[in-house]
């Protein structure tokens, strides 16, 4: 790895990273387009050229010569790049040792890396992809989480001492956390050579829970909330909890859907999607290309005056494709009078995307990367506004009417109001009178009382 010093500060190649922090810059294309996704600070990062065998500072104008050069102390927590400080180092020294040397033969060899999709990983409760390095079996007994990469995340800098001292009672060694042997990326693989060995401390499944259910980190309880809610559908969540938490990714199974609109008198005039899983378990039987991520979607995007009948078609072409399971995504009413309209919306819409799969002559199925999801939802609310039609004469009609029931509603309460008040006032008046009461019998008992003494005089 070259170290690149411009005025007196360490860089590296943004490509480097790129080459070398697969998960890091999962989805990138780009140095240019790491630094937008990633948004690393301006100070963090330059642009330079080549020119006459050293580096020289740009503008960044030409995309072909001017090279994004990142700061090597941002680089240092990119976990997956394991670079260290080296005192030793000076301006001259291109290469970064490694972090340490292993003697302990004892500890395993660590297994390998698991690549997640992104609706596999953690996130946050603003659905935000926690990057975490992920290695071993898809199995609770056998997978393990890189602590480094925990720490920087959730800024928990003494998280390694809390686990492994052994004067906090609670983390237990194999339960909880374990250490491995790893190779160090970049380097040749051979296992002979102690220098190219790293000791890496990962969490287990139930380790990783134990430490941000328990951590009092503020990044943390963004995670925690996600984290429960998804915990509490799948687990004690009613029915419609669980359909929620499936139907957010692929939709309702369309089955489903077909007994809901069997028992619904009148037609649907709608735009739709239809999704019929990812790309990975329909890569077979679909013909999808190889640079597909595994966790796009394959979905058929169309429209129809009668969603009932539509649903029933779709299961009968497509519900026998291997491994598809057809889910209604997204439909939007639309008025019968505008559908045309919305139609050609939607088909435009995908073909700008450039988002269209080729399948048995069907010009309406589409690939669409996870990224994407939220942008294809909003532009089908966004058709839906705008041919609503006399739909939304409707809806205007019944806000119309909930806010006369709602005025209505305050009416009563004032009139309640006031009647509690004027009851009030009577209650006071009638205390009033008794009060007075009171005070004439007591005159009337002190005038008998003179009247008997006046009497007693007198004989």
């Amino acid at each position: 790895m070259e170290l690149i010093t411009i005025e007196n500060k360490q860089y590296i190649l943004g490509d480097y990273i790129l080459n070398n922090a697969l998960m890091y810059s999962k989805g990138v294309r780009s140095s240019r387009e790491l630094v937008k996704k990633k948004n690393i600070n301006e100070k963090k990062y330059i642009y330079a050229r080549y020119v006459n065998n050293q580096w020289i500072k740009t503008e960044g104008k030409s995309i072909k010569f001017d090279k994004i050069l990142i700061r090597y102390d941002y680089a240092k927590l990119i976990t997956e790049l394991q670079l260290i400080e080296d005192n030793n180092n000076n301006n001259n020294n291109n290469n970064v040792n490694p972090i340490t040397i292993i003697e302990d033969t004892k500890i395993e060899e660590a297994p390998k890396i698991l690549i997640l999709e992104d609706s596999e990983k953690f996130k946050d409760n603003s659905g935000k992809i926690l990057e975490i390095e992920t290695r071993g079996d898809r199995n609770v007994e056998s997978i393990y989480f890189k602590v480094k990469d925990i720490m920087i995340i959730f800024e928990i800098p003494n998280l390694i001492k809390t686990i492994t001292d052994k004067r906090y009672d609670g983390f237990s060694e194999h339960i909880h956390y374990k250490y491995f042997n790893c190779i160090k990326i970049g380097e040749p693989v051979n296992t002979t050579n102690k220098k190219n060995i790293v000791k890496e401390l990962y969490l287990t499944y139930e380790g990783i829970l134990r430490v941000l259910f328990a951590s009092l980190s503020p990044k943390i309880k963004k995670f925690i909330k996600w984290a429960t809610e998804t915990l509490f559908a799948i687990q004690i969540g009613t029915i419609n909890h669980k359909h929620i938490l499936v139907s957010n990714i692929l939709g309702v199974n369309a089955q489903t859907i077909k007994e809901v609109f069997n028992t619904y008198a009148n037609t649907i005039t709608c735009i739709y999607l239809f999704t019929f899983g990812y790309a990975k378990d329909l890569r077979d039987s679909m013909n999808i290309n190889d640079s597909i991520n595994n966790d796009s979607i394959i979905a058929k995007f169309g429209f129809t005056n009668n969603l009932t009948r539509r649903t029933q078609e779709h299961i009968r072409t497509y519900g026998n494709i291997k491994n598809c399971d057809l889910k209604l995504k997204n439909y939007i009413y639309i008025d019968p009078q505008f559908l045309s309209n919305a139609e050609n919306d939607i088909k435009y819409f995908f073909t700008v995307l450039n988002l269209k799969l080729n399948y048995e002559n069907c010009n309406e199925i589409v690939i669409i990367p996870q990224n994407l999801l939220k942008i294809v939802s909003d532009k089908y609310n966004h058709i839906g506004k705008q041919y609503a039609g006399h739909i939304d004469e409707l809806n205007i009609k019944i806000k119309d009417l909930e806010n006369e029931l709602l005025k209505e509603k305050y009416i009563n309460e004032l009139d309640k109001e006031k009647h509690k008040n004027e009851m009030k006032d009577k209650e006071l008046e009638i205390e009033k009178c008794k009060n007075e009461l009171e005070k004439e019998q007591h005159k009337n008992e002190i005038l008998n009382y003179k009247i008997i003494l006046l009497n007693n005089n007198i004989k």
